[in-house]
Parts: structure tokens; C-alpha cells; sequence
């Protein structure tokens, strides 16, 4: 069987929704070889729904039709792979190119999954394959933990896979060939520890790929996918609900991020070249950058999109404001614009790369989208104290389909009188929406006022790095 048969033709998983709530927004979870559901059936993350995957197959009939039904309903899904995983939900998502896929996480696996350098190498595989046995399935298991706490918690839920269906699964990805299709993955999580798939496979095949690899040094095969769920999905009501409840301080507490919308207005009024009639914002917040351009251009539509709660009243009368999330919303407007300008909002989109394609679909020939959003060392304070931070664009990486006409990068220190004042700082802007367990507790704030670095002069900072990104789209 060749990769191309083999690529046209469907994998086929079992596939369970955990807890489904009717949300629009869900979690694909691509387990591993050999694995079943039960110890993972507590993975979660508010607002989201979790489907999760396992015993995989080659078959005509792809995702079930009754899954697929479930799958259309949702307007944003997020996948996490892992292990074998990563080369099963690569081949699935080709099947289902519609799905609306924001971000792709791959753990500890690549799509290469048996090959010398970017995957498990081929003898070790045959080696496994040939002397597979009940015992040798147990002493596999034990390897993939470099802690025990979490063998034994895996141990504890169980796993109902049969020998004989574990077997017929190494068997059918011993049969497929190694992924050779064009799809993209986001991040790349690689245990340092991993006993089962070379961190060094791992690491040159993402670096080939032009995929951001994020290392976790102590973590073996099994990393736990909760914890992935937690750094890289992006809890959109959290979101929602902090820059919302911000409304109120945002304007006299950002001072940066109005300085970044000054120089956005400023560059992007450089570039323009003719009349602009129609524009869409996209992030409007309160206004500030909305109050920039509005008087200057006099749009004839002016259309402002925010995922918080913010109010009509803020803007130019006129303006049609809708409450939305930009990455689904820019998929279905049917509207064409001059300018889609958006200041200090990417950073929290799941895939920026897919908003940016969106977007120029948007845009009338010769139109403009201009953005500003922050880049990795963005709150590198908080992140060396806390471990938390949001997976920052890099737009170095991105294929874009227009004419790059602008990209600049700077580096801003806001500084304040104490770590008390930066921590009020973090609240009234609304950028402590990281996650639920952290931006809003007394003992985070507490942390971060005893550990957050000291000037030399006194006071302390906190550091921003916006980038700049303007785009024309081509006249013909």
C-alpha cells in the first residue's frame, strides 16, 4: 500500500464526547497507541466540550456519521495529539478539511511516526511489533512515565483494551506509511525524558517543519494532557468576562497598549493610498484606537467586533458593533472592506495565522490589514515567577498571501512604583485572563508582589514586545 492510497483513504478512530455540554467550542483528543478512554476521561476546560479519540484504524468510513453530525455543530475545535496520535489526526483532518480547526498541539509524537530521524525509528518498531506479548505491553506502559504518581494514577482508571485489539492497532500504523501531506501544526510539546519516541526525532522534525517545539525537560512519553489543555487552549469566557469587567479602568491603567495603537494609526495612515469607505476592527475594546482613525477617515461602515461585553456607546455613532469571537466571526462575514485594522488583540487567538488569511479574504483589492499584537517576552516577569503565559505569535513563520509591507518589532518596560501598583496593573487592563486558578487569586497576586524583580533605581516592570504587520492585498 503506497502513501498515496493510503492518503487518500480514511483513518478511522473510536471516538467518545466526554460530558458533552452543547457548547460551540470542543477539544479532539488524539490518544496514542494502545490507549483507551477511562484515564482520560477528567480532561476538561471550561467552555469547551472534550471528544476523545483511541484504536485507530484503517477504514472507508473515516469519523463516524453520528460524530460528524456532533462535529458540525461547533464553531471552533481545538486539537491535541499525542504519540501515534499526531500521524492518525494528521491523515483525519485531511479527510475533513472543513472542520473549523483553530490550533493543533502535538505531544511527544511527530507525523513521521516510524522513520530513522524524525520519528521511532524503524528497527526499534519492528522489534516491538515482533515480541509483543501481555507482559511486554505492561513493561511499554511502565516506560512512557517518568514519575510515578502518574503511572500509578493511570494505573488506577484502567484501561479496557483487549491484547488482541492492541496488537491489531501496532500492526495497522506498522502498515502507515509515514505522513506526507501538507498539513501544519502550531506547537509541538517534547518530553525531555521520553523513553518511546527520540526527543531528538521529535526536535529535528519540528524544527524542519517550521513549528514552534516547546520542551518540557523532566517530562517522559506520558505528558499529562490536562496540563497541556491548560497552557495552550485558551479559555475564550475567561477572556470574555476579564476584559469585560475591565471596561471601567481599562483606558486610564493601558498605558502601553495606547501607545501601541498610536503607532499603528500612525503607520498604517503612511501606507494607505486611497479613500477608505468601509472599515472593520477587529479587538475594539473601549475605543482607543477606534477614536485614532474614525475622525481622520469618516468610513461610510464602520463595523467594530469585541469578544467582551464592552457597549455600544463608545463608538462613533453609526458604527455597528457586534460581540463575537473574530476567528469564527471572520470566516462567515460576508462584508468586503478597505481596512481591517486590529491593535493589541492576536495574541489571544488561537491560530493568528488562519485569522491573517481570513482577514485578506476580506479585503478589497489593494486594501490594508494592519495589525499590532504582542510577541514572545511579552510579561516575561510573570511568566519566569508563575509558569503561565499566553502562546505568543510569531509571525516570522507565517505564510501570508499578500504583500508585506510593514513588520517591526519593539520591546516596551512599563515601569511601576511597586509590585503592588503592576499587579493592579494586570487586573484594570484585563490581561490577567490567562487562566481561571491563576490571574484572579489573592495567593497569585500575593506571589507575584514578593517575587516580581526590583529595579535597580526601585519600583518594577513589566515588559511588552508589540509587533507591527501591515499587509496590502494584491490588485489583481
Amino acid at each position: 500500500m503506497t502513501a498515496t492510497t493510503i492518503h487518500s483513504a480514511r483513518v478511522s478512530a473510536s471516538s467518545r464526547l466526554t460530558a458533552p455540554s452543547a457548547g460551540s467550542r470542543l477539544i479532539m483528543v488524539f490518544l496514542g497507541w494502545g490507549m483507551s478512554p477511562e484515564p482520560f476521561l477528567t480532561l476538561a476546560k471550561p467552555g469547551y466540550d472534550v471528544m476523545l479519540l483511541w484504536e485507530y484504524r484503517l477504514g472507508s468510513d473515516g469519523i463516524d456519521d453520528e460524530i460528524l453530525d456532533r462535529l458540525s455543530a461547533y464553531r471552533e475545535i481545538v486539537v491535541v495529539a499525542w504519540s501515534f496520535g499526531v500521524v492518525a489526526a494528521s491523515y483525519m483532518l485531511d479527510s475533513y478539511p472543513g472542520l473549523p480547526v483553530t490550533r493543533k498541539v502535538a505531544v511527544n509524537g511527530t507525523p513521521r511516526h516510524i522513520d530513522r530521524s524524525f520519528g521511532i525509528p524503524p528497527a526499534v518498531f519492528s522489534v516491538t511489533l515482533r515480541g509483543l506479548s501481555p507482559a511486554a505491553v505492561v513493561k511499554f506502559t511502565d516506560r512512557m512515565f517518568a514519575d510515578l504518581a502518574d503511572r500509578g494514577a493511570f494505573a488506577a482508571a484502567g484501561n479496557a483494551r483487549s491484547f488482541d485489539s492492541v496488537l491489531e492497532e501496532l500492526r495497522f500504523f506498522g502498515g502507515l506509511p509515514v505522513y506526507s501531506g501538507g498539513l501544519r501544526w502550531d506547537f509541538a510539546v517534547v518530553g525531555g525524558r521520553d523513553a518511546i519516541f527520540p526527543p531528538a526525532n521529535q526536535s529535528a522534525f519540528w524544527a524542519a517543519a517550521g513549528c514552534r517545539a516547546i520542551e518540557r525537560p523532566e517530562a517522559g512519553h506520558y505528558v499529562g494532557l490536562q496540563s497541556v489543555i491548560d497552557d495552550f487552549v485558551v479559555d475564550k469566557e475567561l477572556v470574555a468576562s476579564r476584559f469585560g469587567g475591565a471596561r471601567d479602568t481599562y483606558r486610564d491603567s493601558a498605558g502601553v497598549q495606547r501607545g501601541v495603537a498610536e503607532k499603528l494609526w500612525r503607520l498604517t495612515k503612511g501606507c494607505l493610498s486611497g479613500p477608505v469607505a468601509s472599515v472593520l476592527e477587529v479587538g475594539a475594546g473601549d475605543g482607543l484606537l477606534t477614536e485614532l482613525y474614525a475622525p481622520s477617515l469618516s468610513p461610510e461602515t464602520l463595523v467594530l467586533w469585541d469578544i467582551a461585553d464592552i457597549g455600544s456607546g463608545r463608538f462613533p455613532p453609526g458604527a455597528l458593533f457586534e460581540r463575537c469571537d473574530a476567528e469564527e466571526a471572520v470566516r462567515r462575514c460576508p462584508l468586503s472592506f478597505d481596512l481591517v485594522i486590529s491593535a493589541s488583540t492576536l495574541q489571544w487567538f488561537h491560530s493568528p495565522e488562519t485569522f491573517v488569511a481570513n482577514a485578506m479574504r476580506l479585503l478589497r483589492p489593494g486594501g490594508l490589514l494592519a495589525l499590532s499584537f504582542f510577541g514572545d517576552g511579552t510579561y516575561r516577569e510573570v511568566a519566569d515567577i508563575t509558569g503561565v503565559s499566553l502562546k505568543y505569535p510569531d509571525p516570522s513563520v507565517w505564510d501570508i498571501d499578500g504583500e508585506v509591507v510593514l513588520l517591526e518589532k519593539d520591546s516596551v518596560a512599563e515601569s511601576f512604583a511597586d509590585a503592588a501598583a503592576a499587579v493592579r496593573h494586570i487586573g484594570r487592563t484585563g490581561v490577567n485572563a490567562l487562566r481561571r486558578d491563576w490571574g484572579a487569586s489573592v495567593s497569585a497576586g500575593r506571589r507575584l508582589m514578593r517575587e516580581l524583580p526590583e529595579n535597580p533605581g526601585g519600583g518594577v516592570s513589566l515588559t511588552y514586545v508589540p509587533y507591527y504587520m501591515i499587509i496590502r492585498k494584491p490588485t489583481t
